[in-house]
């Protein structure tokens, strides 16, 4: 990725945490003398900063930076900062038996809050979103884990579909993005060797499959 892309997509995912510190300021305006929850909205504002400097750098530094981490905790702290903006009741269900993986979380956390972005933007009802996360056990120390993420959006026709992955396109019924997300998640996907797969019907949803190999 060249300087160019690196700064596009820094400007695409930015937006979404300062979405959410926007509205947790306006939560501690509301909850101004009520210490606890104005702490705890505080701490909120200090972890989406934390997130913004770390997708900068990440940007800015193309290696994978790989960690041993919990897997249950990613979810939870991505769908506590989208419950910040978006209204839709997201599940998950985590069908595992390793939960502590080996990998670059901070490539993990920006590919699923692209895709759940999405899926709650292109909801005219704020519907359900829902997450299944498979694990296929490969050896003694690897495994396939599968994450299969379903919403019951407005869905996409069979041009955006063989489009989704190219930079600036958009679909004939999307009038909310610019384009960038899905592309920034395919090439993110690769770098972690990764596939992704998508299926959609106009008016009835649409369901994205990622396979990623982990060590534990």
């Amino acid at each position: 990725m060249d300087n160019f892309d690196n700064m596009l997509r820094i400007c695409h995912d930015v937006k979404n945490p300062v979405g959410i510190i926007n509205g947790l300021v306006d939560l501690c305006k509301l909850n101004i003398n009520d210490k606890d929850n104005l702490f705890k909205y505080l701490d909120k504002i200090d972890d989406c900063c934390n997130n913004i400097m770390n997708l900068v750098n990440d940007c800015l530094d193309e290696r994978c930076i790989f960690n041993y981490f919990n897997l249950d905790d990613l979810f939870k702290d991505l769908i506590l900062d989208l419950n910040i903006i978006y209204k839709n009741n997201i599940n998950y269900v985590l069908n595992v038996n390793h939960n502590t993986i080996y990998s670059d979380k901070a490539k993990l956390f920006e590919i699923f809050n692209n895709i759940l972005v999405n899926c709650c933007k292109y909801s005219l009802n704020n519907e359900d979103i829902n997450i299944s996360i498979i694990e296929e056990e490969i050896d003694e120390k690897h495994s396939m884990f599968n994450f299969i993420i379903s919403d019951n959006g407005i869905g996409m026709d069979e041009d955006t579909l063989n489009n989704l992955f190219k930079p600036f396109h958009r679909g004939s019924n999307d009038d909310n993005g610019h384009g960038l997300g899905m592309s920034i998640v395919k090439e993110l996907i690769d770098v972690l060797n990764g596939d992704i797969s998508v299926s959609s019907s106009l008016g009835v949803g649409s369901t994205f499959i990622i396979k990623l190999c982990f060590q534990y």
